[in-house]
């Protein structure tokens, strides 16, 4: 962990969250140095320390070095797909691999399951969202403008073959907003987009972004015309672990306890099911309130966030101000983050229990 706070110092606060697990291979043999694998919880830390650790003085000084690697999986499906490769090479195409996926100039793999789309359904509305590494229109989308020679558009290519279009332009066609940017915001762009096929439009109601946690990109919302769903059956509650430090938890207990066991008219059974469900009530209601005052908390640091994420040009001590509420703001993921993540664990058992 030391390691890391020496590359990535501003993000010494989450990396209990970022990294994942460390884990050293093999056997000491005459004091040789094992390698260690490590896993990140996001790419875009795993690319941020990629990078920033190839002239790291640290890393030169004690003689060490980072070297990406693929997983098991990965590897397994770039064996899958090298024939691909090959052949488009034989052909005299630009072709490789991006991650586990593969590139061909011109063609890809994704456009081919698009194709077996089209023909399964009867005109089917498209929507293809996520980080395109590519924008729209190169002068209005990127700061400063650039005058691009590349020979396959991603963006153009979707267009012109499955009539697809960028729907925050179609909604906003005379505005300029970016929805990443690097650290001094010397450069910025809109690669974060929703394509749409041109006949669904007519079912978005918004469109709009905002500050994303833990990202130098910002999330991308679609809201779309909808059936409202029915509400799903509740499971078993879950006792939230992080009660326990509460102060005004813990005296509520004790106050139930002090009640229900003095109790004469009850036998013990009827106290202890009276109490565990007199527990459960002031739990969820203690809940509840954390949950209020947890958003209420979010709602304004994203109030004083929006205006300056989309500001333009900013002063030195609204750089500062912008990067102090977004690492606030990025604590408070981390937390729902762990939290989701131990409601995850607690419903597949649930339903391992009910199987």
């Amino acid at each position: 962990m030391k390691l890391f706070v020496a590359l990535a110092p501003e993000d010494k606060e989450k990396l209990d969250f970022l990294v994942d697990t460390v884990h050293r291979v093999g056997v000491v043999r005459d004091n040789s140095i094992r390698p260690v694998i490590i896993q990140f919880t996001m790419r875009a830390f795993r690319i941020k320390i990629w990078k920033v650790s190839r002239d790291n003085n640290t890393l030169k000084e004690k003689k060490l070095f980072l070297k990406e690697d693929l997983t098991q999986a990965d590897r397994m499906e770039r064996n899958r797909l090298w024939p691909i490769v090959e052949e488009a090479r034989k052909q005299g195409k630009r072709a490789g691999f991006r991650g586990p996926h593969v590139y061909i100039e011109g063609k890809k793999e994704f456009s081919l399951k698009l194709d077996f789309l089209k023909a399964k359904y009867n005109n089917p509305i498209l929507i293809i969202g996520g980080d395109f590494n590519d924008v729209s229109d190169d002068t209005v989308d990127r700061l400063p403008p650039r005058f691009t020679s590349i020979s396959f558009k991603p963006t153009e290519f979707l267009s012109a073959n499955y009539h697809l279009t960028d729907v925050w332009r179609y909604m906003n066609p005379d505005a300029t907003q970016y929805t990443w940017s690097n650290s001094s915001r010397s450069s910025r762009s809109r690669i974060d987009l929703w394509l749409m096929s041109t006949h669904g439009l007519q079912y978005v109601t918004d469109v709009s972004y905002s500050h994303a946690p833990l990202s130098d990109h910002k999330l991308i919302s679609l809201r779309l015309k909808g059936v409202k769903e029915q509400p799903s059956i509740r499971g078993y509650w879950k006792f939230n672990n992080d009660l326990l430090d509460d102060r005004k938890l813990k005296e509520s207990v004790s106050f139930l306890v002090e009640k229900t066991f003095k109790e004469r008219e009850m036998d013990p059974i009827q106290k202890w099911e009276f109490f565990k469900y007199k527990v459960q009530e002031t739990a969820i209601k203690c809940c509840k309130e954390i949950k209020k005052q947890s958003t209420n908390k979010m709602q304004n640091l994203i109030v004083k966030l929006e205006p300056l994420i989309s500001k333009q040009d900013l002063s030195e001590s609204e750089l500062r101000a912008l990067s102090n509420l977004k690492d606030e703001l990025d604590k408070m993921y981390v937390n729902l983050a762990k939290g989701a993540f131990i409601r995850s664990r607690a419903k597949w058992l649930e339903k391992g229990e009910k199987n």
